[in-house]
């Protein structure tokens, strides 16, 4: 049989637009973009989806969402979780930890001067392919399997970046080197290419995270979900290898 889809447009800042774009619908996925106000955005959404008759809500979350996180982009996720448990939806929450497509952000210096420059001291954090959350959400969305549970996920192991450089290294055929930076530089080269205070500030507050080795924890749920281990910091950087050379 013939498998397609259908568009429906909805503002997250405007319930009438969710309300509309939700009828018919009886599982939804909720991923915002990292804003100031992103729990009201979520909120807006989740409000919609009770009002609709959505059956199964699934987010996408954070590892170690928290409403005391000094980090605003785990405490506002915690924020929403918490309104989602709430709701009377069931609900699959979804925690990665930081993604190592991140690192392809640090491609021009990689490219130009074979560096990474990060505040993330010699601190272990247990990094995950975005392709592995997007199989665990497929998973959550097409199943229902895991209704009302919240799905920690991370890489196989903990890492440090001298780690990630070693592997593009081995990869690229050139060397890859981490320069480890204070907490304000690295926020300050953020501004200078152009990121807002909010977003830098935050990018600031997860490296000082992972510098403090609170990011290392390592769960085997991508496997359990999915039934394949989670991938590697090498087959990332195998994968991707083009993107730093």
């Amino acid at each position: 049989m013939e498998q397609g889809y259908e568009v429906a447009t909805g503002d997250f800042a405007d319930k009438a637009s969710l309300l509309q774009a939700m009828k018919g619908i009886e599982t939804f996925f909720i991923l915002v973009p990292s804003a100031p106000n992103m729990d009201e955005l979520s909120n807006n959404a989740v409000d919609a989806a009770k009002e609709s008759g959505v059956q199964l809500i699934v987010k996408q979350s954070v590892l170690g969402a928290d409403v005391q996180a000094s980090v605003d982009i785990p405490r506002l996720h915690a924020i929403v979780d918490d309104y989602l448990k709430q709701s009377g939806i069931a609900y699959t929450i979804i925690q990665p930890n930081s993604f190592m497509q991140n690192f392809l952000g640090f491609a021009t210096t990689i490219k130009q001067q074979g560096t990474i420059y990060a505040n993330y001291a010699e601190g272990k954090f247990s990094t995950i392919d975005v392709r592995d959350i997007a199989a665990v959400t497929a998973e959550a969305i097409v199943t229902a399997n895991y209704k009302n549970e919240v799905l920690g996920i991370t890489g196989p192991a903990a890492v440090d970046t001298d780690e990630v450089a070693a592997a593009i290294s081995a990869f690229t055929g050139k060397e890859i080197k981490y320069v480890a930076v204070p907490s304000e530089v690295a926020k300050s080269s953020m501004l200078q290419m152009g990121m807002p205070d909010w977003f830098a500030e935050n990018l600031k507050g997860f490296g000082e995270i992972f510098a403090a080795g609170w990011a290392g924890t390592v769960t085997d749920t991508v496997e359990k979900v999915t039934g394949r281990k989670a991938i590697a910091v090498q087959q990332f950087a195998n994968d991707f290898k083009a993107w730093f050379n």
